[in-house]
């Protein structure tokens, strides 16, 4: 698989008939393509390839209800494939409630909170055997926390500073990737 050096996070568009209602990212907001190029979010259309993740496990579910109970490990993590996707759904519309997401250098993410990204929750909690307790799980963003740790292309963590609620009405935009839900996006500008 080609090797990704930006800051990106794997996310799940929740899939299937036009993906998660109101699972959208910011106008702006780039997507990896199967180029390894970014495309800006509102400039994708239909038929376009971009590049998507596999992860070992993962249940190929259209709904977030699907995989919500999946929890992988760190070998499933360290097995990710790359692969192309094709775009079969994008559609702009307006958003009253969304996040923004921070990370500790000041990066930030404007997304709606049914938005699933992949995480490592309970990262760096060790038994008292030394058995680490962490696990990855995809959740919603209304149900992360300031301790979950983001998931980037390579299977490094990012770090979240805060997550804010945006109270004003702003452009979103879903879209739908097939045959695999999980792409990337850039995470920043670096």
């Amino acid at each position: 698989g080609a090797q990704i050096t930006k800051a990106v996070t794997v996310q799940d568009d929740g899939g299937g008939t036009g993906g998660t209602p109101g699972a959208c990212f910011g106008i702006g907001t780039e997507v990896l393509m199967s180029d390894n190029t970014w495309k800006r979010v509102e400039d994708i259309s239909i038929n376009d390839s971009v590049k998507t993740v596999n992860i070992p496990t993962l249940p190929n579910g259209d709904v977030y209800a699907d995989y919500a109970t999946w929890q992988g490990s760190q070998s499933n993590i360290e097995s990710i494939t790359l692969d192309n996707g094709i775009v079969v759904q994008n559609s702009i519309d307006y958003f009253y409630d969304h996040y923004k997401i921070k990370d500790v250098d000041g990066n930030e993410l404007f997304v709606t909170g049914e938005h699933p990204f992949l995480i490592k929750r309970d990262d760096g909690v060790v038994d008292v055997d030394g058995t680490d307790r962490g696990y990855y799980r995809f959740v919603k963003v209304e149900e992360l926390s300031a301790t979950d740790k983001l998931v980037k292309s390579d299977g490094t963590l990012l770090t979240i500073h805060s997550i804010e609620v945006i109270v004003s009405e702003d452009q979103f935009v879903n879209i739908n990737v097939e045959e695999n839900d999980c792409y990337m996006v850039r995470w920043g500008t670096t």
